[in-house]
Protein backbone atom coordinates (compact mmCIF):
# COMPACT_ATOMS: atom_id res chain seq x y z
CA UNK A 1 0.00 0.00 0.00
CA UNK A 2 1.52 3.21 -1.14
CA UNK A 3 1.83 6.56 1.09
CA UNK A 4 -1.59 7.67 -0.85
CA UNK A 5 -4.21 4.98 -0.60
CA UNK A 6 -2.57 4.99 2.88
CA UNK A 7 -3.58 8.20 3.30
CA UNK A 8 -7.14 7.78 1.97
CA UNK A 9 -7.90 4.88 3.94
CA UNK A 10 -7.24 7.30 7.09
CA UNK A 11 -9.03 9.69 6.03
CA UNK A 12 -12.05 7.39 5.07
CA UNK A 13 -11.78 5.48 8.90
CA UNK A 14 -11.72 8.61 10.62
CA UNK A 15 -15.08 10.31 8.45
CA UNK A 16 -16.77 6.68 8.78
CA UNK A 17 -15.46 6.57 12.91
CA UNK A 18 -17.18 10.26 12.76
CA UNK A 19 -20.19 9.45 10.87
CA UNK A 20 -21.05 6.70 13.41
CA UNK A 21 -20.71 8.20 17.05
CA UNK A 22 -22.21 11.24 15.74
CA UNK A 23 -25.49 9.25 14.53
CA UNK A 24 -25.31 7.55 17.84
CA UNK A 25 -25.65 10.60 19.92
CA UNK A 26 -27.98 12.50 17.88
CA UNK A 27 -30.54 9.05 18.43
CA UNK A 28 -30.98 10.54 21.78
CA UNK A 29 -30.14 14.11 21.64
CA UNK A 30 -30.51 17.01 19.20
CA UNK A 31 -26.92 18.36 19.74
CA UNK A 32 -23.22 17.00 20.65
CA UNK A 33 -22.10 18.48 23.68
CA UNK A 34 -18.87 19.96 23.78
CA UNK A 35 -17.32 16.81 25.78
CA UNK A 36 -18.88 14.08 23.49
CA UNK A 37 -16.99 15.96 20.70
CA UNK A 38 -14.10 15.46 22.66
CA UNK A 39 -14.64 12.06 23.01
CA UNK A 40 -15.18 11.69 19.28
CA UNK A 41 -12.12 13.27 18.91
CA UNK A 42 -10.00 11.32 21.03
CA UNK A 43 -11.22 8.33 19.58
CA UNK A 44 -10.32 9.33 15.86
CA UNK A 45 -6.87 10.11 17.07
CA UNK A 46 -6.52 6.73 18.54
CA UNK A 47 -7.84 5.18 15.32
CA UNK A 48 -5.21 7.00 13.68
CA UNK A 49 -2.32 6.47 16.16
CA UNK A 50 -2.87 3.13 15.60
CA UNK A 51 -3.14 2.96 12.06
CA UNK A 52 0.36 4.88 11.85
CA UNK A 53 2.02 2.27 14.58
CA UNK A 54 0.74 -0.33 12.17
CA UNK A 55 1.70 0.86 8.89
CA UNK A 56 5.43 1.79 10.50
CA UNK A 57 5.78 -1.83 12.21
CA UNK A 58 5.30 -2.75 8.41
CA UNK A 59 7.86 -0.51 7.44
CA UNK A 60 10.09 -2.19 9.74
CA UNK A 61 8.70 -5.80 8.46
CA UNK A 62 9.26 -4.65 4.80
CA UNK A 63 12.84 -3.39 5.06
CA UNK A 64 14.41 -6.53 7.36
CA UNK A 65 12.72 -9.00 4.22
CA UNK A 66 13.06 -7.31 1.15
CA UNK A 67 16.61 -6.64 2.47
CA UNK A 68 17.07 -10.31 2.63
CA UNK A 69 15.07 -11.10 -0.49
CA UNK A 70 17.22 -8.66 -3.13
CA UNK A 71 19.98 -10.50 -1.04
CA UNK A 72 19.29 -14.28 -1.58
CA UNK A 73 18.66 -12.76 -5.02
CA UNK A 74 21.58 -11.38 -5.66
CA UNK A 75 23.78 -13.89 -4.35
CA UNK A 76 22.98 -15.71 -7.97
CA UNK A 77 24.61 -13.20 -10.24
CA UNK A 78 27.25 -11.51 -7.92
CA UNK A 79 29.78 -12.51 -9.63
CA UNK A 80 28.79 -12.61 -13.04
CA UNK A 81 31.21 -9.41 -14.55
CA UNK A 82 28.48 -7.60 -16.73
CA UNK A 83 24.75 -7.06 -17.33
CA UNK A 84 24.65 -8.95 -20.62
CA UNK A 85 26.02 -12.46 -18.97
CA UNK A 86 23.60 -11.63 -16.65
CA UNK A 87 21.02 -11.89 -19.57
CA UNK A 88 22.70 -14.69 -21.37
CA UNK A 89 22.60 -17.01 -18.28
CA UNK A 90 18.76 -16.12 -17.17
CA UNK A 91 17.24 -14.80 -20.87
CA UNK A 92 14.40 -13.32 -18.29
CA UNK A 93 16.00 -11.84 -15.85
CA UNK A 94 15.40 -12.73 -11.91
CA UNK A 95 12.23 -12.53 -10.86
CA UNK A 96 11.48 -15.28 -8.80
CA UNK A 97 13.56 -18.07 -6.75
CA UNK A 98 12.12 -20.42 -9.85
CA UNK A 99 14.50 -18.23 -12.27
CA UNK A 100 17.40 -20.00 -10.70
CA UNK A 101 19.39 -22.16 -12.37
CA UNK A 102 20.04 -25.56 -11.21
CA UNK A 103 23.83 -24.38 -10.45
CA UNK A 104 22.34 -21.73 -7.82
CA UNK A 105 20.73 -24.85 -6.00
CA UNK A 106 24.22 -26.63 -5.40
CA UNK A 107 26.71 -24.99 -3.05
CA UNK A 108 24.25 -24.40 -0.09
CA UNK A 109 23.16 -26.22 2.76
CA UNK A 110 20.79 -29.42 2.27
CA UNK A 111 18.77 -28.52 3.96
CA UNK A 112 17.72 -25.41 2.36
CA UNK A 113 18.38 -27.52 -1.07
CA UNK A 114 15.76 -30.26 -0.18
CA UNK A 115 12.96 -27.53 0.34
CA UNK A 116 14.18 -24.92 -2.44
CA UNK A 117 14.86 -22.22 0.40
CA UNK A 118 16.92 -19.72 -1.27
CA UNK A 119 19.75 -18.82 1.18
CA UNK A 120 21.03 -15.27 2.06
CA UNK A 121 24.50 -14.40 2.02
CA UNK A 122 26.88 -12.84 4.89
CA UNK A 123 24.75 -9.66 4.68
CA UNK A 124 22.05 -10.25 5.93
CA UNK A 125 23.12 -12.88 8.42
CA UNK A 126 25.14 -9.41 9.85
CA UNK A 127 22.08 -7.68 9.50
CA UNK A 128 20.02 -10.11 11.12
CA UNK A 129 23.11 -10.41 14.44
CA UNK A 130 22.91 -6.45 14.19
CA UNK A 131 19.35 -6.03 14.93
CA UNK A 132 18.82 -8.72 17.56
CA UNK A 133 21.96 -7.34 19.00
CA UNK A 134 19.74 -3.65 19.39
CA UNK A 135 16.93 -5.12 20.57
CA UNK A 136 18.43 -6.24 23.52
CA UNK A 137 20.52 -2.82 24.32
CA UNK A 138 17.20 -1.11 23.62
CA UNK A 139 15.66 -3.74 26.74
CA UNK A 140 18.94 -3.53 28.60
CA UNK A 141 18.96 0.06 28.30
CA UNK A 142 23.02 -0.77 27.04
CA UNK A 143 25.51 2.35 25.80
CA UNK A 144 27.00 2.28 22.75
CA UNK A 145 29.96 0.78 23.93
CA UNK A 146 28.39 -1.98 25.78
CA UNK A 147 26.60 -2.68 22.29
CA UNK A 148 29.23 -2.38 20.61
CA UNK A 149 30.83 -5.45 22.59
CA UNK A 150 28.13 -7.18 22.38
CA UNK A 151 28.18 -7.14 18.53
CA UNK A 152 31.82 -7.96 18.91
CA UNK A 153 30.82 -11.07 20.89
CA UNK A 154 28.18 -12.47 18.52
CA UNK A 155 30.13 -11.62 15.59
CA UNK A 156 32.86 -14.06 16.98
CA UNK A 157 30.53 -16.79 18.51
CA UNK A 158 28.58 -16.68 14.83
CA UNK A 159 32.14 -16.99 12.77
CA UNK A 160 32.21 -20.38 14.38
CA UNK A 161 28.43 -21.78 12.94
CA UNK A 162 30.44 -22.83 9.46
CA UNK A 163 27.24 -24.40 8.32
CA UNK A 164 24.73 -21.40 8.50
CA UNK A 165 27.04 -18.36 9.98
CA UNK A 166 28.07 -15.48 8.64
CA UNK A 167 31.34 -17.11 7.73
CA UNK A 168 30.28 -20.67 6.25
CA UNK A 169 31.56 -20.59 2.37
CA UNK A 170 28.42 -20.06 0.76
CA UNK A 171 27.82 -16.89 2.13
CA UNK A 172 30.68 -15.33 0.45
CA UNK A 173 32.45 -13.59 3.89
CA UNK A 174 34.44 -10.66 3.16
CA UNK A 175 38.14 -10.87 3.70
CA UNK A 176 37.98 -7.57 5.91
CA UNK A 177 35.38 -9.12 7.87
CA UNK A 178 36.94 -12.19 8.53
CA UNK A 179 40.52 -10.67 9.37
CA UNK A 180 38.66 -7.86 11.87
CA UNK A 181 36.42 -10.70 13.99
CA UNK A 182 39.25 -12.97 14.03
CA UNK A 183 41.68 -10.13 15.88
CA UNK A 184 38.31 -9.45 18.02
CA UNK A 185 38.53 -13.47 18.82
CA UNK A 186 42.06 -13.36 19.92
CA UNK A 187 41.73 -9.93 22.12
CA UNK A 188 38.69 -12.12 24.19
CA UNK A 189 40.89 -15.10 24.11
CA UNK A 190 41.48 -15.83 28.04
CA UNK A 191 39.83 -12.49 29.43
CA UNK A 192 37.19 -13.41 32.18
CA UNK A 193 35.25 -10.41 32.28
CA UNK A 194 35.29 -7.86 29.12
CA UNK A 195 35.37 -4.87 31.46
CA UNK A 196 38.86 -5.59 31.88
CA UNK A 197 39.76 -4.90 28.59
CA UNK A 198 40.49 -1.05 27.87
CA UNK A 199 37.82 1.06 26.25
CA UNK A 200 37.34 0.93 22.75
CA UNK A 201 39.15 -2.41 22.50
CA UNK A 202 36.45 -3.57 19.92
CA UNK A 203 37.87 -0.70 17.32
CA UNK A 204 39.99 -3.42 14.92
CA UNK A 205 38.82 -2.42 11.52
CA UNK A 206 42.41 -1.57 9.57
CA UNK A 207 42.50 2.04 8.11
CA UNK A 208 42.59 0.72 4.93
CA UNK A 209 39.74 -1.60 4.96
CA UNK A 210 36.96 0.40 3.19
CA UNK A 211 34.81 -2.57 1.73
CA UNK A 212 30.75 -2.81 1.47
CA UNK A 213 30.53 -5.09 4.67
CA UNK A 214 29.81 -2.25 6.93
CA UNK A 215 27.06 -0.69 4.55
CA UNK A 216 25.45 -3.83 3.98
CA UNK A 217 24.29 -4.71 7.90
CA UNK A 218 24.00 -0.91 8.80
CA UNK A 219 20.15 -0.51 8.07
CA UNK A 220 19.02 -1.91 11.69
CA UNK A 221 20.27 1.22 13.33
CA UNK A 222 17.86 3.55 10.77
CA UNK A 223 15.06 0.92 11.88
CA UNK A 224 16.10 0.71 15.53
CA UNK A 225 16.51 4.23 16.04
CA UNK A 226 14.17 5.52 13.44
CA UNK A 227 12.88 8.70 15.52
CA UNK A 228 16.34 9.64 16.18
CA UNK A 229 18.42 9.44 13.02
CA UNK A 230 21.11 11.59 14.80
CA UNK A 231 21.75 8.09 16.83
CA UNK A 232 21.34 5.80 13.75
CA UNK A 233 23.80 7.71 12.29
CA UNK A 234 26.53 8.03 15.30
CA UNK A 235 25.91 4.18 16.45
CA UNK A 236 25.96 2.92 12.58
CA UNK A 237 29.58 4.98 12.35
CA UNK A 238 30.95 3.48 15.30
CA UNK A 239 29.89 -0.31 14.73
CA UNK A 240 32.14 -0.01 11.87
CA UNK A 241 35.03 0.55 13.32
CA UNK A 242 34.72 -3.80 14.77
CA UNK A 243 35.52 -5.07 11.32
CA UNK A 244 36.78 -1.93 8.76
CA UNK A 245 38.56 1.60 9.18
CA UNK A 246 38.49 3.65 6.28
CA UNK A 247 36.83 6.79 6.53
CA UNK A 248 34.09 6.15 3.46
CA UNK A 249 33.39 2.49 5.77
CA UNK A 250 31.99 4.81 7.98
CA UNK A 251 30.42 7.22 6.39
CA UNK A 252 28.18 4.95 4.14
CA UNK A 253 27.10 2.76 6.86
CA UNK A 254 26.03 6.18 8.63
CA UNK A 255 24.34 7.66 5.91
CA UNK A 256 22.44 3.94 4.69
CA UNK A 257 21.06 4.37 8.95
CA UNK A 258 20.26 8.12 7.80
CA UNK A 259 18.30 7.08 5.33
CA UNK A 260 16.05 4.53 6.39
CA UNK A 261 15.36 6.23 9.81
CA UNK A 262 13.81 9.31 7.44
CA UNK A 263 12.37 6.44 4.86
CA UNK A 264 10.65 4.97 8.28
CA UNK A 265 9.28 8.44 8.83
CA UNK A 266 8.05 8.84 5.16
CA UNK A 267 10.18 11.96 4.51
CA UNK A 268 10.17 12.76 0.31
CA UNK A 269 12.54 10.73 -1.08
CA UNK A 270 14.75 13.99 -2.34
CA UNK A 271 14.77 15.18 1.38
CA UNK A 272 15.84 11.28 2.74
CA UNK A 273 18.73 11.19 -0.09
CA UNK A 274 19.86 15.30 0.76
CA UNK A 275 20.73 13.83 4.11
CA UNK A 276 22.01 10.73 3.48
CA UNK A 277 24.85 12.81 1.68
CA UNK A 278 24.85 15.55 4.36
CA UNK A 279 25.93 12.90 6.74
CA UNK A 280 28.34 11.04 4.74
CA UNK A 281 29.73 14.77 4.16
CA UNK A 282 31.09 14.29 7.98
CA UNK A 283 32.98 11.16 7.57
CA UNK A 284 34.23 11.40 3.93
CA UNK A 285 33.84 13.69 1.23
CA UNK A 286 34.49 11.46 -1.40
CA UNK A 287 31.67 9.21 -0.66
CA UNK A 288 29.01 12.47 -0.26
CA UNK A 289 30.64 13.26 -3.77
CA UNK A 290 29.79 10.01 -5.56
CA UNK A 291 26.60 10.02 -3.78
CA UNK A 292 25.59 13.12 -5.50
CA UNK A 293 27.07 11.98 -9.06
CA UNK A 294 24.77 9.03 -8.47
CA UNK A 295 21.66 11.05 -7.78
CA UNK A 296 22.51 13.11 -10.71
CA UNK A 297 22.44 10.04 -12.62
CA UNK A 298 19.28 8.91 -11.47
CA UNK A 299 17.72 12.22 -12.60
CA UNK A 300 19.30 11.88 -16.44
CA UNK A 301 17.93 8.12 -16.19
CA UNK A 302 14.55 9.27 -15.21
CA UNK A 303 12.81 10.06 -18.41
CA UNK A 304 14.77 6.59 -20.04
CA UNK A 305 12.94 4.58 -17.57
CA UNK A 306 9.29 7.18 -18.50
CA UNK A 307 9.60 5.47 -21.46
CA UNK A 308 8.69 2.05 -20.48
CA UNK A 309 6.08 0.68 -17.64
CA UNK A 310 8.66 -1.32 -15.33
CA UNK A 311 11.96 -1.63 -15.16
CA UNK A 312 11.74 -5.07 -16.55
CA UNK A 313 11.11 -3.98 -19.84
CA UNK A 314 13.80 -0.92 -19.65
CA UNK A 315 16.14 -3.17 -18.87
CA UNK A 316 15.52 -5.28 -22.11
CA UNK A 317 15.95 -2.03 -24.03
CA UNK A 318 19.77 -1.71 -25.32
CA UNK A 319 19.85 1.89 -24.92
CA UNK A 320 18.38 1.73 -21.66
CA UNK A 321 21.15 -1.08 -20.40
CA UNK A 322 23.82 0.43 -22.16
CA UNK A 323 23.19 3.49 -19.41
CA UNK A 324 22.59 1.05 -16.84
CA UNK A 325 25.96 -0.82 -17.42
CA UNK A 326 27.34 2.44 -17.21
CA UNK A 327 26.10 3.30 -13.79
CA UNK A 328 27.01 0.08 -12.01
CA UNK A 329 30.50 -0.11 -13.92
CA UNK A 330 31.09 3.36 -12.44
CA UNK A 331 29.50 2.32 -9.02
CA UNK A 332 30.18 -1.61 -8.63
CA UNK A 333 29.10 -1.68 -4.78
CA UNK A 334 32.28 -3.75 -3.42
CA UNK A 335 33.65 -0.75 -1.91
CA UNK A 336 31.41 1.21 0.86
CA UNK A 337 31.46 4.71 -1.14
CA UNK A 338 30.30 2.97 -3.87
CA UNK A 339 27.87 0.38 -2.54
CA UNK A 340 26.23 3.62 -1.28
CA UNK A 341 26.20 5.65 -4.54
CA UNK A 342 24.77 2.36 -6.41
CA UNK A 343 21.67 2.87 -3.73
CA UNK A 344 20.96 6.04 -3.93
CA UNK A 345 20.93 5.74 -7.58
CA UNK A 346 18.37 3.33 -7.64
CA UNK A 347 16.60 4.79 -4.55
CA UNK A 348 16.35 7.91 -6.44
CA UNK A 349 15.07 6.32 -9.25
CA UNK A 350 12.56 4.02 -8.48
CA UNK A 351 11.43 5.17 -4.44
CA UNK A 352 8.01 3.72 -4.26
CA UNK A 353 8.48 -0.08 -5.86
CA UNK A 354 10.64 -2.55 -4.11
CA UNK A 355 9.96 -5.30 -5.82
CA UNK A 356 11.25 -3.08 -9.37
CA UNK A 357 14.17 -1.72 -7.21
CA UNK A 358 15.53 -5.02 -6.20
CA UNK A 359 15.32 -5.71 -9.88
CA UNK A 360 17.70 -3.31 -10.82
CA UNK A 361 20.07 -3.76 -7.87
CA UNK A 362 20.05 -7.57 -8.65
CA UNK A 363 20.86 -6.93 -12.77
CA UNK A 364 24.09 -5.30 -11.66
CA UNK A 365 27.48 -6.24 -12.49
CA UNK A 366 29.52 -5.54 -9.54
CA UNK A 367 28.34 -6.71 -5.62
CA UNK A 368 25.48 -7.50 -6.97
CA UNK A 369 23.66 -8.75 -3.56
CA UNK A 370 24.81 -6.14 -1.56
CA UNK A 371 22.97 -3.38 -3.42
CA UNK A 372 20.25 -5.50 -3.90
CA UNK A 373 19.89 -5.87 -0.48
CA UNK A 374 20.43 -2.12 0.61
CA UNK A 375 18.28 -0.83 -1.78
CA UNK A 376 15.93 -3.46 -0.83
CA UNK A 377 15.76 -2.04 2.90
CA UNK A 378 15.59 1.45 1.85
CA UNK A 379 12.95 1.13 -0.74
CA UNK A 380 10.70 -1.08 1.94
CA UNK A 381 11.30 1.37 4.89
CA UNK A 382 10.14 3.65 2.76
CA UNK A 383 6.93 2.13 0.83
CA UNK A 384 6.07 -0.44 3.58
CA UNK A 385 4.54 -2.21 0.97
CA UNK A 386 3.72 -6.24 1.58
CA UNK A 387 6.04 -8.37 -0.03
CA UNK A 388 4.69 -11.42 -2.72
CA UNK A 389 3.72 -14.33 0.01
CA UNK A 390 5.13 -16.90 -2.51
CA UNK A 391 8.87 -15.27 -2.40
CA UNK A 392 8.78 -14.46 1.12
CA UNK A 393 7.76 -18.78 1.43
CA UNK A 394 10.88 -19.38 -0.45
CA UNK A 395 13.35 -17.03 1.47
CA UNK A 396 15.88 -18.05 4.27
CA UNK A 397 14.83 -17.22 8.15
CA UNK A 398 11.51 -15.00 6.76
CA UNK A 399 9.78 -15.99 9.89
CA UNK A 400 12.76 -15.11 12.23
CA UNK A 401 13.29 -11.70 10.63
CA UNK A 402 9.64 -10.98 10.84
CA UNK A 403 9.42 -11.45 14.25
CA UNK A 404 12.77 -9.49 14.86
CA UNK A 405 10.70 -6.53 13.30
CA UNK A 406 7.88 -7.11 14.92
CA UNK A 407 9.57 -6.43 17.96
CA UNK A 408 11.12 -3.45 17.42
Amino acid sequence: MNNFFYKILLVIAGFILLWFITYKYRQDKPMVQKEEKQEIHKQITELKTELDQKRLQQGMITSMLAGALGDAMGRVTEFIPSTERIFQDYPNGIRRFDDFLARDWVVIPEKLQKKHIAPYTDDTRMAKLVLNVLLDAQKNKWDRNRTMVELARVFVDDMHDMTYGWAASFRAPGNATRQSVKKLENLMQGVEEISELKTDWWQVGHPDAGGSGTVMRAHPFGLVFFDDPMKAEKWAAEHAKLTHGHPMALAAPAAMAVGVAYALQEKDPAFIIDHMITTAQKYDMNTAEKMRQAYALAQKAKPKLAQFSMVYEALANPDFRKFHDHVFTTFQGWAADDAIAATVYIFALVPDDVMQAIYLGVHTPGDSDSIASMVGALVGAYTKEELPAALIEQLEDADELRASAEEI
